[in-house]
């Protein structure tokens, strides 16, 4: 049953937190998890997969320490199945048109090239970020491939991801500019990837510091106390109205 890497955006909910999707199936997904569940454990997940929010059950098949599980959907229900399916299709799709845009435009004579560029610039666009994941991902795999420490690969990963995050936004940007919408309305979304990279580096920040890898002589400490300090406050602030 085939998989497709699922957009930035996406991600799954399990445990009160939330996750990225590496990729997904009718069958299951592969979750990002820097602490995976032991291999035949139950899950219950919630995907959120662009505006549908989908529950559903699993269990852990694969657990890789520090990197993610796969996850195989027990019980989907006739509902369930229906939307998972037709959110797949949009995805098979969008990779189709994709890759078919990319093969046809390098053998276009450079005044169709042009011609192509500038009556559907978001084609251009879609095509060229689908070729840069898949750069991306590939890239992801040589470096796992090496000995490269685990940590090393997780802050790659990280940074791989918001780079994807942001390219995903450019490409709605530009299509909803294309289209006369509101291209503004993606602009939320950037402030819940920043929120979601501020958790997840404030988590790793607490075991490098329970591990003593960062001290109060490490570099930039003050600084960043300073600004903890500040959004604390301003938290503390949203919390209470």
């Amino acid at each position: 049953m085939p998989r497709f890497p699922v957009g930035p955006q996406d991600y799954a909910i399990h445990t009160g937190r939330s996750w990225r999707i590496r990729n997904l199936s009718l069958s299951g997904a592969f979750i990002e998890d820097r602490e995976p569940l032991e291999s035949g454990k139950t899950v219950y997940l919630e995907l959120h997969l662009g505006q549908e929010r989908i529950p559903c059950q699993g269990i852990v098949r694969r657990s890789v320490p520090r990197e993610g599980m796969g996850v195989q959907f027990e019980n989907i229900g006739p509902e369930t199945k229906d939307r998972l399916e037709r959110y797949l299709n949009t995805l098979e799709k969008s990779a189709a048109h994709a890759t078919a845009a990319a093969q046809v435009a390098p053998s276009l004579p450079e005044e169709e090239v042009a011609e192509e560029a500038e009556t559907s610039p978001s084609q251009a666009l879609a095509a060229r970020l689908h070729n840069l994941g898949a750069e991306l991902r590939a890239l992801e795999e040589d470096i796992k491939a090496g000995q490269v420490d685990v940590r090393v690969l997780q802050e790659f990963r990280e940074s791989v991801d918001q780079i994807r995050v942001t390219a995903w936004v450019v490409q709605q940007w530009t299509e909803l500019q294309a289209q006369k919408g509101d291209a503004y309305s993606v602009l939320p979304l950037l402030t819940k990837e920043r929120i979601r990279r501020a958790a997840q580096l404030t988590e790793t920040l607490n075991l490098d510091i329970d591990a003593s890898e960062v001290t109060f002589e490490t570099e930039g400490i003050e600084k960043l106390h300073r600004a903890v300090e500040g959004l604390y406050y301003r938290l503390a602030r949203l919390f209470k109205t």
